[in-house]
């Protein structure tokens, strides 16, 4: 059964404005704080997120990597609409580069700490059903190729409508999407869901912290 989560609008400025390199003393810094309520509205009015995970036997169809010892799979979707996108692109049209550059990163984080929400969610649902699980695996990341997202997608549509889409080069649209999964099962080592940026594979991440 696929399971919808309800997230919040959660954000950090500082930290925000610590992953952009930002110096109280830049002029830049001061037209950014100025302009950041009005960004925060604007993602607040059109990012429209969806995050949703499913617990599924882990069935040789579904033919995921790495969790061959799991007896369960979470397929995990989260997303922004194509509004947030849009806006960004007319933002850049109309040589707004700047607020474009802003608003971008802003969605990415809202987006990234959605996930995270949802992930402490699921992983404290399958607690209660006396299953642990696997460390997140992300197609893309980690030698685990970009084409396994298809399969991810395809156990997730099995059960519901996903506005999700799939490029004949594996990409997904809308471009603010996410796909991953979890191993899951009683008999293995628990790891958690949040994050760790210090055991991160993807180090060119705009959202990697920098405290």
């Amino acid at each position: 059964m696929i399971v919808f989560t309800h997230t919040n609008f959660i954000y950090d400025k500082d930290r925000i404005f610590r992953q952009l390199h930002l110096k109280e003393s830049e002029n830049v810094t001061k037209y950014t704080h100025q302009v950041f309520p009005k960004l925060i509205q604007l993602a607040q009015e059109n990012l429209e997120i969806t995050t949703c995970y499913s617990l599924q036997e882990n069935s040789p169809h579904l033919g995921l990597p790495n969790i061959d010892c799991c007896k369960y799979v979470v397929l995990c979707f989260c997303s922004c609409s194509d509004k947030i996108n849009l806006l960004i692109d007319d933002l850049i049209r109309n040589h707004q580069f700047l607020d474009g550059f802003l608003l971008n990163h802003i969605s990415n984080e809202l987006l990234f700490n959605a996930s995270n929400q949802m992930n402490s969610q699921l992983e404290n649902t399958l607690i209660r059903l006396g299953l642990r699980l696997t460390k997140r695996h992300s197609p893309g990341e980690e030698k685990i190729d970009l084409k396994f997202q298809r399969n991810i997608l395809k156990g997730l549509v099995a059960e519901t409508p996903i506005q999700a889409r799939l490029t004949e080069t594996h990409m997904l649209e809308p471009e603010k999407s996410m796909l991953y999964y979890f191993g899951a099962d009683s008999e293995i080592k628990s790891h958690s869901t949040k994050h760790d940026c210090r055991t991160c594979h993807s180090i060119h991440c705009p959202h990697r912290l920098v405290d």
